[in-house]
């Protein structure tokens, strides 16, 4: 084997070993999203302890907040939610979440973006706004009267952590 051949072998080996870890990163994030039993616990004004399901908590939330089920954009969002709760990405939603969750619904990242920004307008232009309000606050755009998708995401995200 030549030196070349060599070298050219350690690069597809090293590759390889990339490729690996990444499906294996993949796999655990998909495991964890396709898992209905994440929960997250919340303290009533009683103050015992109970433990609600993320999904469950994420679905009251958006229910709220009027996003109807019957869209695209509300099953992607709900995804983008519980894989930011999972691995506290929400700096980088557009370049790492969307293409996770556009891949499990075979589709493309950027019509992932766009189904979730349609689910966002249509709560914001038919919503429950006194929730919206309350829950986003100051934080939506004043020239476009309402809030970008990672800031949304966000301010959900945050929302589950609080309670």
């Amino acid at each position: 084997m030549t030196t070349v051949e060599e070298q050219l072998l350690k690069q597809l080996i090293s590759t390889l070993a990339e490729l690996q870890s990444t499906l294996r990163l993949l796999n655990n994030k998909l495991k964890v999203e396709n898992n209905p039993t994440s929960t997250i616990t919340t303290s009533p004004s009683n103050n015992t302890a109970e433990s609600i399901p993320l999904e469950q908590k994420i679905t009251a939330i958006m229910k709220e907040i009027g996003i109807p089920s019957n869209i695209k954009g509300y099953y992607y969002l709900k995804d983008v939610i519980i894989y930011c709760m999972d691995f506290d990405i929400l700096p980088s939603i557009t370049q790492k979440v969307y293409p996770v969750i556009a891949k499990k619904y075979a589709t493309t990242p950027s019509r992932t973006e766009r189904c979730i920004r349609n689910a966002i307008e249509t709560a914001w232009s038919r919503g429950n706004y006194d929730y919206l309000q309350k829950l986003f606050g100051y934080t939506i755009s004043a020239e476009k009267g309402k809030s970008t998708n990672s800031e949304f995401i966000a301010c959900i995200v945050n929302e589950l952590k609080r309670s």
